[in-house]
């Protein structure tokens, strides 16, 4: 797979007499207009299509446009459309060629057109077992790693079909840990730092099942407010959110993994996942461990999320609140509750079991002083010698790890604990740091926050569905006048009708997971 060359002119061509005028368009920009290029229909035509588009003007207006128009499935009906992305995807597959010859140059300069092939080759339904091998997951390695980055990150959302593709080949092949570096490759190089992308998702698929976290901090705690640019699709991004949950918990950042799972729980939507209850269901057990109390999620979390979660996660509701009463007793049952095993949850629930302890002493601590080891082992419930030991293990490893402020004393007579106010020293270096990021992050999001506002408030989509929300809503609003008889919306949004907003008829709207059965993970 060569790129073409442009032939060069004859040495006997005569020299112009003055340097060429500039062109508007300069050379290596310049390819024939898109409105020529027809959607390729065989394997030949994509062949053709890719090694012909050399330049970037070509790659970004040519080649990407026509193979995302031929994988959604050209201009067929609805009624067609399966057969016709099935047939788009086979034919992108290059099932015909050999791509063991394909060179360094090539992946640099048909990176994008690799990326449709190779993810063609990978797809689920179109594979083939003569190519879906080590062979294509190494290419597909290659690509990720020393593709032209503007030429990726242009592919948009068939890079997290990539990246999907390569988790799927590396288990099939027993091999998952050899997905970690091209994904990491793509998540780095060829997606921008505030867009999400089914990359991000996939790549935390990726750390889970390998249990290798090492590249995946930077993801985590990173902030999006692009989510438009890769088209990430409504499972990718609650996937990426629940898996960062998971994540945060095995690392022990209660909070952190609290906060993940509310994200995922709060994803608008018009029909429940079950990855939303999952992510819902884990952020009461992480929000137990954080700071004992019931998680609230955020008050725009869909209607239907909530009613589910309500439904659906009783034991779990259960569970809190006989934690918050401090019914301990009933919250050590919860072990022989099913729920907890089948939701593949139990490693959650006895670590809130052995955080009994903890959470009885650092209530005391808020009564008290200064105990013996004895009497604080006694009002915990775990007296005898035995019983000590733990606790004043137990209290040592909460004065190493900042959970509170306590001496240990027992140089004369009984161990006494003394327990001293938490105080915390803004005037330190580190302290002063962590509160110089907090508030440029405040900024930054204040920005966003404005930004997005004055994009709202002159998006004309935006604007109309306010005016059917308006409308079927009885039609008040903006002064308590409904629309007019025979009033359009142009002249509402254009502010020349003496009425409210209203509209035309309401949109209906699906999402995946409305038979709650995509739980991908």
């Amino acid at each position: 797979m060569a790129a073409s060359t442009s032939a060069q002119p004859p040495s006997s061509a005569p020299m112009p007499a003055h340097p060429a005028f500039p062109s508007l368009i300069p050379s290596h920009l310049r390819s024939a207009p898109t409105s020529n290029i027809s959607p390729p229909t065989t394997p030949a035509a994509v062949l053709k299509l890719i090694t012909s588009s050399t330049t970037p003007h070509a790659v970004h207006n040519q080649l990407i446009p026509t193979l995302k128009f031929v994988a959604a499935g050209g201009k067929g009906g609805d009624k067609d459309k399966e057969k016709l992305i099935k047939k788009g995807e086979e034919n992108m597959a290059l099932f015909d060629q050999n791509l063991g010859d394909v060179t360094a140059d090539d992946i640099r300069n048909l990176a994008a057109g690799l990326v449709f092939v190779v993810s063609a080759r990978m797809h689920p339904n179109h594979t083939d077992q003569k190519t879906y091998n080590a062979d294509l997951l190494r290419l597909a390695t290659e690509i990720c790693i020393n593709g032209d980055a503007d030429q990726l990150n242009a592919c948009g959302a068939r890079l997290g079909e990539l990246a999907w593709g390569i988790l799927r080949l590396a288990r099939y092949l027993k091999t998952p840990a050899a997905a970690l570096e091209p994904i990491q490759a793509l998540s780095y190089r060829a997606v921008d730092r505030n867009s999400l992308s089914g990359v991000h998702a996939a790549f935390l698929e990726a750390s889970l099942l390998t249990g290798n976290f090492s590249g995946v901090q930077r993801l985590i705690y990173n902030e999006y407010f692009e989510v438009k640019q890769m088209s990430p699709s409504y499972l990718d991004v609650i996937t990426f959110y629940h898996h960062a949950g998971l994540i945060c918990a095995a690392c022990k950042h209660w909070e952190k993994a609290v906060e993940m799972f509310s994200m995922g729980v709060s994803v608008p939507t018009a029909a429940a996942s079950a990855i939303q209850l999952a992510c819902a269901k884990r952020a009461i057990l992480c929000g137990l461990m954080n700071n004992g109390k019931l998680v609230t999620f955020p008050k725009y979390t869909a209607g239907v999320v909530t009613r589910v979660v309500e439904k659906n996660a009783k034991e779990y509701v259960k569970l809190a609140e006989a934690f918050i009463k401090e019914e301990w007793v009933t919250v050590r049952s919860a072990v022989a509750t099913k729920e907890f095993k089948d939701d593949c949850n139990f490693g959650l629930l006895e670590q809130i079991i052995s955080s009994i302890p903890i959470r009885r002493i650092l209530k005391i601590k808020s009564r008290y002083s200064r105990m013996t080891i004895t009497d604080l082992a006694n009002r915990i419930e775990l007296p005898g010698t035995e019983g000590e030991n733990e606790v004043a293990a137990l209290v040592y490893h909460m004065i190493e790890n900042g959970d509170m402020r306590a001496t240990i004393d027992s140089s004369a007579g009984p161990t006494i604990v003394a327990f001293m106010q938490e105080d915390k020293d803004y005037t330190s270096p580190s302290a002063l740091e962590e509160l110089k990021a907090e508030n440029r992050l405040a900024n930054f999001l204040e920005m966003e926050l404005t930004r997005s506002g004055r994009e709202l408030g002159v998006n004309r989509e935006y604007l109309k569905k306010q005016a059917h929300s308006l409308e079927n809503n009885g039609g008040k609003g903006m002064g308590g006048q409904g629309m007019k008889g025979g009033e359009e919306l142009d002249e509402v949004l254009s502010g020349r009708s003496q009425g409210g907003f209203g509209g035309g008829k309401k949109m209906g709207m699906r999402g995946v997971g409305s038979n709650m059965g995509d739980t991908g993970f």
